[in-house]
């Protein structure tokens, strides 16, 4: 009976330890995917502990749980973010909100876009440390290592590895945090791979977030598409922010400090990183320059900004510092990063590099000869170099050779995807050239020599070195400098003047011939982008412009230039800004009789106006200097066939100064100037050489009397009651064969809506509104105008009136739904096709990628 008990006993002990293990394994197993998070998390934790953490202090003890969290919360991302920004846009302060955000939202898919060195791959990294959240396990995966026959290899094993056992599925939600998507991978491949794992993904009930930079035009829109199309949607976009005045994304800085710098205070260190942001004009910093900043002043207690080296200085000598090794080796993995700057990447495969005529053990040997070891890494099938700084830091190195032997690189042309690399175009050269012992100056003097002789013709790379001159002032081209900037803009200025004398179509025709691939034409593009470069610097260069140049045109353009400044320097005014306003008026010829000429000197006078009443010392100077423009001898044409609208344009610009200077009463001025607008209008209506331009010197004025008809019909059109006539005249220079008209026609009624929007006139708003659009989504015309139209719709789309954003937000969405949704927008490409005869895809990548910045849900 003992006996009996006993085994009875050990058959239930038997079975109860057997079912705690069973128990016991499946609770392991419901645990795993915790557990290989935080496997993972360890790898994760060791970079950003050697990106950000002192090189003397253990890395994982660095990056401990406070550090995490500060970081983490100085990110800020804009939910559901897309131009025009949708009215229940949110912005989301720290990545653990964004997690919480995607664990609670229906979406499956999350693009995260961000500006170059905002710090994606850093929030990716992050977001992978914080603990789950609803169940939310964030993975972070690295694509730059994929392989390109297999990259969905590492998401399959993990689905493998948890979701397809007897076991059940473990507990929690993964959430693949997926980076580096440019580097190697097709999109479209990857995401038929993963569609074919929509079984796993929905046992999983996996959610997939992409990080991609704004650099990579084509990217972010091919991977969703392809998503899209194998139905993996719905998608949400979010933006990743970054401001120097908002206190929260600088709360880290202080961590990089190394431990002797806690002395620094917090507060004063804000102040400095934004006295040194202020120096620069090219662009605001983005968190990689700051952080370049904050290692580069080290623990002292006080620094001074304006005497620290240049983001592009810095974070060059980074690369350069680390032992490169001049030769024939460096110079060619700096063509090939060169090469790999246009394309988006940061790898290319051996057989892309053999095609050229190289081996595999060539590129090895390249590698370890140049000192490139720790920044590029060769694998079986791909060169990788380590990221984006790398590629753009010798893209500049390989530019600054080919400068040292007289020519600036032919590629430059035309395209705007290499002015990346040009903030470290200073720091190359003067790395390439030495300490110039042996040829003092001469170096330098040969190479501004070769930039010169680059800045000629119409698809020369101004915006390129507009951005290198401006990115850095440690005076690199020393006394050559002040003629390169003058160089600079006087071509430019002789570039937009020859290419305004092209149809749509011939812009089209030789954008199309251009080398096989597409360039951006006109040049209208990169002059406002050379204007952002140099900001308030622009000025005195443009007076100089229109003092000092005989050509009547080249002046024109310079004041029409100095009128786009005046109308976007921020306010409130910085101290400088002001300088550089209150010496516009005296110093603008008030002798210069050409139509063109004076018609942007009182559009000048007027927006100082407009737009600076508070500074009674400028609008004093304002006002007498309209007077002596509104007595002055105006030019009279000797081509009879134009002779009489050039003269009533010539009255309409004086009547337009006295204007300004006669604020009331206003009604007799404003009634002369309708009659005189109305009679120019009918005159151009009724000759048909205003529209059929050949190439004969009255062409010229021709072209000028549409620009001064234009604007001052968009000008009155708000103020007088005969806004259908006039509205038509505008309207219709929208279908001119010439681009330039287009152009000048488009902005107009922008600037209507605007004037009709304040003057409370919504039906006239509105119907400027929705003609402009129209024109965006549905004409076929060069990309520069194309690039300045998104540009305009932009700076609407932000307007603080939130009425008119609404309108104009509507407006866009209807017009992008009736042109380029869809099969519409095959449509809209084959437009292109049969002109250019090639095919546009390189060509409108950029302006659909706008596009879908511009209009909510674009890209479904």
């Amino acid at each position: 009976m003992t006996g009996f008990a006993l085994g009875v006993s050990a058959g239930v002990a038997a079975a109860a330890v057997v079912s705690l293990l069973i128990g016991g394994r499946r609770l392991w197993y419901r645990f795993a995917l915790r557990r290989l998070a935080r496997r993972r998390q360890h790898r994760v934790r060791s970079v950003l502990a050697r990106n950000f953490g002192p090189p003397d202090r253990p890395r994982r003890r660095w990056l401990n749980r406070h550090r995490r969290n500060l970081l983490a919360n100085s990110f800020r991302v804009r939910l559901g973010a897309r131009y025009p920004r949708s009215d229940d846009a949110e912005e989301a302060r720290g990545a653990d909100e964004l997690l919480r955000h995607i664990a609670r939202h229906g979406s499956r898919v999350y693009l995260v876009n961000a500006e170059s060195g905002f710090g994606k791959t850093t929030l990716g990294m992050t977001l992978s440390l914080l603990p789950p959240c609803e169940g939310l396990t964030p993975l972070y995966v690295d694509l730059a290592d994929a392989d390109r026959e297999d990259p969905l290899a590492e998401i399959e094993a993990i689905l493998e590895r948890l979701w397809t056992r007897e076991e059940g599925r473990p507990s929690g939600r993964p959430l693949f945090v997926i980076d580096a998507m440019n580097e190697t991978v097709d999109p479209f491949r990857f995401c038929e791979r993963l569609a074919l794992k929509g079984a796993d993904l929905d046992r999983a009930d996996a959610k997939l977030l992409f990080l991609f930079s704004f650099r990579h035009r084509s990217y972010p829109a091919r991977v969703r598409r392809a998503l899209l199309a194998h139905e993996l949607g719905p998608i949400e976009e979010i933006e990743l922010l970054f401001d120097l005045g908002t206190d929260s994304d600088l709360a880290f800085f202080p961590e990089l400090l190394p431990r002797s710098g806690r002395l620094v205070d917090a507060k004063r260190l804000r102040h400095e990183l934004r006295a040194y942001c202020e120096r620069f004009t090219t662009g605001a910093l983005s968190r990689e320059d700051l952080a370049a900043y904050v290692r580069w002043r080290g623990p002292r207690k006080v620094a001074d900004p304006r005497r620290a080296p240049s983001p592009g200085s810095l974070r060059f000598e980074a690369i350069v510092g680390a032992g490169l090794i001049p030769g024939p080796a460096l110079d060619k993995m700096c063509d090939l990063a060169f090469a790999l700057l246009s394309e988006e990447v940061t790898a290319s495969s051996y057989a892309e590099i053999t095609s050229t005529g190289y081996a595999k053990r060539d590129v090895r040997a390249w590698v370890e000869q140049s000192g490139l070891d720790g920044f590029v890494r060769c694998d079986e099938q791909y060169v990788r170099f380590q990221g984006e700084t790398t590629v753009r830091v010798l893209s500049a190195l390989s530019v600054a050779r080919r400068l040292s032997v007289g020519s600036s690189p032919l590629d430059l042309r035309g395209r705007t995807s290499y002015d990346v690399c040009a903030p470290y175009l200073q720091p190359a050269t003067q790395w390439t050239t030495g300490d110039g012992e042996d040829d003092p100056g001469g170096a330098l003097v040969s190479i501004a020599d070769a930039i010169s002789e680059a800045l000629r013709g119409r698809d020369a790379p101004y915006s390129f070195y507009a951005t290198a001159f401006c990115s850095d002032r440690q005076g690199v081209f020393g006394d050559c400098r002040r003629d390169l900037d003058t160089a600079l803009f006087r071509q430019m200025i002789v570039a937009i003047d020859e290419d305004r004398g092209q149809t749509c179509k011939e812009s089209l025709e030789t954008a199309g011939r251009s080398r096989g691939e597409p360039t951006l034409d006109p040049v209208l593009d990169q002059l406002f982008e050379v204007m952002a470069a140099y900001s308030r610097r622009a000025v005195t260069l443009l007076l100089e412009t229109m003092t000092e140049s005989p050509a009547p045109l080249v002046k024109s353009q310079a004041a029409y230039l100095l009128l786009d400044w005046v109308e976007n320097v921020p306010v409130p005014l910085r101290e400088r800004d002001q300088r550089a306003l209150e010496t516009i008026p005296g110093r603008l010829p008030e002798d210069e009789g050409n139509l063109h000429f004076r018609f942007h000197e009182v559009e000048i006078l007027e927006k100082l106006v407009e737009r600076f009443s508070d500074l009674p010392e400028l609008n004093a100077a304002v006002l007498a200097k309209a007077e002596k423009i509104a007595g002055s001898q105006p030019d009279r044409v000797a081509a009879p066939e134009v002779g009489g609208i050039y003269e009533n344009c010539q009255r309409l610009v004086t009547k337009r100064a006295e204007y300004l200077l006669h604020p009331d009463p206003r009604e007799q001025v404003r009634s002369d100037m309708v009659e005189s607008t109305w009679g120019c209008m009918a005159d151009i209506e009724g000759d048909p050489s205003f529209r059929e331009l050949g190439r004969a010197g009255a062409d010229e004025l021709r072209l000028e009397c549409w620009e001064v008809t234009l604007s001052l019909a968009a000008w009155l059109c708000p103020r007088t009651h005969r806004t259908l006539e006039i509205t038509s005249f505008v309207e219709t220079a929208l279908e001119h064969p010439f681009w330039i008209v287009r152009w000048w026609a488009f902005d107009g009624l922008l600037k209507i809506s605007r004037a009709a929007r304040r003057a409370e006139r919504k039906v006239l708003a509105e119907k400027c509104l929705r003609r402009a659009t129209e024109q965006l989504c549905a004409s076929v015309e060069p990309m520069g105008v194309k690039h300045r139209q998104c540009a305009l719709t932009k700076r609407l789309l932000d307007d603080g009136d939130v009425e008119a954003s609404q309108a104009a937000r509507r407006a866009l969405r209807e017009a992008f739904d009736r042109h380029l949704s869809g099969h519409r927008k095959h449509v809209f490409t084959e437009g292109y096709y049969e002109v250019m005869g090639t095919s546009p895809d390189g060509y409108l990548s950029e302006f659909f990628r706008r596009m879908a910045e511009l209009v909510p849900t674009a890209s479904r």
